[in-house]
């Protein structure tokens, strides 16, 4: 027994082909399927997340829209995600500054994309190292034996030569295997 009908994983598609079409009086394909209310949230979440979706290959796209003409109304897209995407319609010949803009408006993307990339790698949860002292005097004794800065933060690559440098001077290692070691800890961090 149906409950309700609940339209999702193309809501946005359907609001763009009513408006297209200027009814909602068409003929389309759908697969239905009955879920309970705590899936169909969690497809709708899926659905909507951008980590779980595919990649369009924008040079390919962009070729599509401007060599074959694709209309990319059909494909989905408005006039305002073309020039979001591509910065530039694809569809009109571009002074030579809008092609510039729209160069320029590409590698912002891919630097962005870049970035996204970078902090995805970067946001391990065991990235640090709590170390705690009894108190303040104990803290400025260890700060002050490795010649740090008296101060709550220290980036691991350089505690790690101050530790390599304070052995090596204490003759607990040799100058070569603390310069070697730093070295190997330069390129793996």
């Amino acid at each position: 027994m149906r409950k309700r009908a609940t339209s999702f994983w193309g809501h946005q598609r359907l609001e763009r082909l009513d408006a297209k079409t200027g009814t909602q009086d068409y003929t389309l394909h759908v697969a239905r399927v009955h879920l309970d209310p705590a899936t169909e949230k969690a497809q709708n979440i899926f659905f909507n997340n951008a980590n779980a979706q595919g990649y369009f290959d924008m040079a390919a796209l962009e070729t599509m829209f401007k060599e074959e003409k694709i209309d990319f109304e059909a494909a989905g897209f408005d006039l305002g995600e073309v020039y979001k995407e591509f910065g530039e319609s694809p569809l009109v010949e571009q002074p030579e500054q809008m092609l510039e803009l729209s160069k320029r408006i590409r590698e912002a993307d891919d630097r962005q994309k870049l970035i996204r990339e970078t902090v995805k790698t970067r946001d391990d949860a065991d990235f640090y190292l709590v170390v705690v002292f009894p108190g303040h005097d104990e803290r400025e004794k260890f700060t002050d034996a490795l010649d740090l800065d008296d101060n709550r933060y220290i980036d691991g690559k350089s505690l790690l030569a101050k530790l390599l440098a304070a052995q090596a001077a204490a003759g607990a290692i040799s100058t070569t295997t603390a310069t070697a070691t730093a070295a190997a800890a330069e390129m793996t961090v």
